[in-house]
């Protein structure tokens, strides 16, 4: 009997020992963030087998941040598990005499250019950075400079959004032939570009690419493109497998077949005639033509969609449109800036 409760007690004893353990929360380290020189980074308390998220980079005068090292290596914010207490420490690469400012990705496998803060009108881009490619134009990177010409290499395959945003004084950019992406509005309000040719290897692209780009009279999709084209010589580029024409230009010609016309397409392009909108069109999207100095459209029964301030500040601009009323799929704020409206127009 003795021998059955000892028994029965030390099997307690185990199962107690078990839970209590499992209960335990797992020991915690501190991430100590040296930025050697730098501007201030908190550190980070963590348990012990997890990864650390990585923190905004601290900033030097004339130095450009370039990673974070433990024992001379490379932190991997990803991959690299903490089991004890750390410090992280910056390194610095002093600020290029060019003014064009490269910095790492986050897994450290290529470099992108994330800022200018040179004074010289033409700009080339390295293909690589010590020793590694150059990959992606930043968002923001160029945007508000007075560069004239910039020649960007095979390596690059991203355009950050507003990369180029108010360059006034870029007319023409030759893009990359391994470029894959533009994102947002990489090249809006840039008043002297006349001409952007986007390459067959682009996948992607946004709206408002090209929006208020007054001067921008050519536009166009490279043959053997399989996600963009400009069908016709429309001087436009048509999302292909949809049929909308997401950007355009002063100079365009929507081709009939197109079915809607996206978010901001023609806006502040300096349209000064009435640009023909074809009965297959079923959608126009907010912003659409918004900003610009035409005097008169005329809108086919067929659109049964509108965005929002699809006309807004066009001023003295009559609208014709086809049908009595607004249609229900209309957004209430299709006319945000009250222009004219005729109701029940018919060409004659």
């Amino acid at each position: 009997m003795k021998k059955f409760l000892t028994l029965c007690l030390l099997c307690l004893f185990t199962i107690a020992a078990f839970s209590f353990a499992g209960c335990t929360s797992n020991q915690k380290f501190t991430v100590t963030f040296d930025s050697n020189g730098g501007t201030y980074i908190e550190s980070r308390v963590v348990e012990e087998g997890e990864t650390i998220y990585k923190p905004s980079n601290p900033e030097r005068q004339g130095y450009v941040f370039d990673a974070w090292y433990f024992d001379d290596q490379k932190w991997d914010f990803k991959k690299q598990k903490v089991t004890q207490d750390i410090t992280l420490v910056a390194k610095w690469i002093i600020q290029p005499a060019d003014g064009i400012i490269y910095m790492l990705n986050d897994d450290y496998s290529a470099y992108y250019v994330d800022d200018y803060l040179g004074t010289s009108t033409d700009i080339t881009i390295s293909s690589t950075y010590r020793g590694l490619p150059v990959n992606e134009i930043g968002s923001w990177a160029f945007s508000d400079t007075n560069i004239r010409n910039i020649n960007l290499p095979d390596s690059i395959i991203s355009i950050g959004d507003c990369a180029f945003q108010g360059c006034d004084y870029l007319t023409t950019i030759d893009l990359p032939h391994n470029l894959l992406e533009i994102v947002g509005g990489a090249f809006q309000n840039c008043d002297r570009l006349q001409s952007l040719l986007i390459p067959k290897s682009v996948i992607k692209l946004d709206s408002f690419l090209t929006a208020r780009c007054r001067s921008l009279t050519s536009l166009a999709v490279e043959d053997g493109n399989l996600y963009y084209d400009s069908r016709d010589n429309c001087n436009a580029i048509i999302e292909t497998k949809t049929n909308k024409l997401i950007d355009g230009c002063r100079n365009t010609a929507i081709p009939h077949g197109v079915l809607s016309i996206g978010n901001g397409a023609f806006e502040g392009k300096n349209l000064q005639t009435m640009i023909n909108i074809p009965n297959s069109i079923v959608e126009i999207g907010s912003l659409a033509f918004a900003d610009n100095p035409f005097l008169s459209i005329i809108i086919p029964s067929s659109v049964t969609e509108m965005g929002m301030s699809v006309f807004e500040d066009c001023l003295n601009l009559t609208i014709y449109c086809e049908v009595s009323s607004r249609p229900n799929g209309w957004s209430e704020m299709w006319n945000s800036s009250h222009n004219q409206v005729v109701w029940n127009y018919t060409k004659s």
